[in-house]
C-alpha cells in the first residue's frame, strides 16, 4: 500500500484547488481498493504526521494563500521542502495556476516532479521570461498594450534545462462540477472536506443536438488588474458590441442561455482555460476561443477546428470565423457533440475514472 498525502490551502476550497483536490477524493476508494493508493488529506505543513508517506502532493496554492503570498515565505517554503526531502519521500508539487504561465519554477531543486495542469508543449520555452508572466501577456505586450502593475518575477523564473524532464501535465480546473447548481453544492458540501453528502460530477447533460433558438451568447467580465489580460476580451465585447449583449446576467438565466446558445465566445483571462469553458460543455453549446495549439491540458476538450471554434490572437479573423460558424450551425453542433462526449467520459463513466487513477499512478511513478 502506498501512502500518498495531499496538502492543501483549505482556506476557500473553490475554482482551481476544488478541481484539483475534487477527483482526489472522488476517487480516494477506488484508489484505495483498486490501486493500492491510500490518499489522505492535510491542511497544516506542521502537522507530524504529514511527512509519514511514501508521496507527497503540495497544492501551489497552500504557500500562496494559506501563508500570505508567496514572496513572502520563499525561506519557509524551501526549508518545508528541504525537510520533506531529508525524509527520503516522493515531493510532487501541484501548480494549480490559472494559465500556462504563473510558474513557480524556484523549487525544481527542491522536489521530484512539478505538474501543471495546462503546459506549452515545448517546454523549453519555460527558459524565456514572457510579459505579464504569460505567453499570451507577452504577445499583446509586443502588441503595445502595457500592464500597470509591476509582473511578479518569481512568477516567470527561467526554467534551468537540467530540471527539464521534472516537469509533467497534471489536470486543469475542469475536473470539479460545473453544473448550474455546483457551485452552492461545492460550498456547502464539500468545504473543508467535511462531506455531508457524496460528492459527484454533473448528471444532467443538455445535448448539443436540442433545439437551440439563439446562433451566438458571449456572458463575460473582463476586471482584470492587468491590461494585458483585459486585452483579448475587450476587443471581443467591441467587436460584439451591435450583435449580442455580452454583460454578466445572474445564474440561472445565463444557464439559461448556455442551454438555448449554440456558440459561446470564451476568451482567455487570467489563464487560457475558464471555468466557462466548462459550463458551455455540460450545457451543450460550442466553445468560441482563441487558438490553443500552443498548449497541452487533460482533460483536453480543445482540439482545433474538431471540438471548438478557434480565432487568432490578434482578433484579425474574429469576425470571419464567426460568420463561418453562424452559417453552418449542424456543423458546430456536431463539434459540440464531439467536446461534450470527450468530457462527459472522462467524469461519468467508470472508463474515465480509471483513466484519472491511471494518470495519477502514472505522476506517482514519475
Amino acid at each position: 500500500m502506498r501512502k500518498t498525502h495531499i496538502l492543501f490551502s483549505n482556506i476557500k476550497t473553490d475554482g482551481n484547488e476544488l478541481a484539483f483536490i475534487f477527483p482526489l477524493v472522488f476517487n480516494q476508494r477506488r484508489l484505495y481498493r483498486e490501486y493500492k493508493i491510500n490518499i489522505d488529506f492535510f491542511d497544516d505543513h506542521n502537522d507530524p504526521k504529514l511527512l509519514e508517506c511514501d508521496s507527497l502532493m503540495i497544492s501551489s496554492w497552500y504557500f500562496g494563500r494559506r501563508t500570505k503570498s508567496w514572496i513572502d515565505n520563499e525561506d519557509l517554503i524551501y526549508s518545508f521542502l528541504k525537510l520533506a526531502r531529508k525524509r527520503k519521500i516522493k515531493i510532487i508539487w501541484s501548480d494549480i495556476s490559472d494559465s500556462t504561465g504563473t510558474t513557480q519554477l524556484k523549487v525544481l531543486p527542491y522536489v521530484d516532479v512539478y505538474t501543471k495542469g495546462q503546459l506549452l508543449k515545448d517546454k523549453t520555452l519555460y527558459q524565456k521570461q514572457y510579459y505579464s508572466a504569460r505567453i499570451f501577456g507577452d504577445y499583446y505586450h509586443q502588441k503595445g498594450i502595457h500592464d500597470q502593475l509591476k509582473t511578479e518575477e518569481h512568477l516567470c523564473y527561467p526554467l534551468d534545462s537540467a530540471h527539464l524532464n521534472k516537469i509533467r501535465l497534471g489536470w486543469n480546473s475542469g475536473f470539479a462540477t460545473y453544473s448550474q447548481y455546483g457551485p452552492y453544492y461545492n460550498f456547502y458540501n464539500y468545504k473543508y472536506l467535511d462531506l455531508k453528502l457524496p460528492i459527484f460530477y454533473p448528471k444532467r447533460w443538455s445535448s448539443p443536438d436540442r433545439k437551440r433558438e439563439v446562433p451566438l451568447s458571449c456572458r463575460i467580465g473582463h476586471g482584470y488588474n492587468r491590461e494585458t489580460m483585459r486585452y483579448q476580451r475587450q476587443q471581443v465585447k467591441e467587436l460584439l458590441k451591435d450583435r449580442v449583449d455580452t454583460s454578466k446576467v445572474e445564474r440561472t438565466k445565463y444557464f439559461q442561455e448556455l442551454r438555448n446558445s449554440v456558440i459561446n465566445v470564451s476568451p482567455f483571462g487570467l489563464g487560457e482555460i475558464s471555468l466557462r469553458d466548462f459550463e458551455i460543455i455540460v450545457s451543450g453549446g460550442l466553445i468560441m476561443k482563441a487558438n490553443c495549439d500552443h498548449m497541452e491540458t487533460y482533460p483536453n476538450i480543445l482540439y482545433n477546428e474538431s471540438t471548438y471554434l478557434s480565432f487568432n490572437w490578434d482578433l484579425s479573423n474574429f469576425l470571419e470565423k464567426l460568420e463561418y460558424g453562424i452559417e453552418h450551425l449542424p456543423e458546430m453542433k456536431q463539434r459540440a457533440m464531439a467536446c461534450q462526449k470527450i468530457y462527459k467520459d472522462l467524469l461519468s463513466t467508470e472508463s474515465g475514472h480509471h483513466h484519472f487513477c491511471l494518470y495519477l499512478v502514472e505522476i506517482l511513478n514519475h
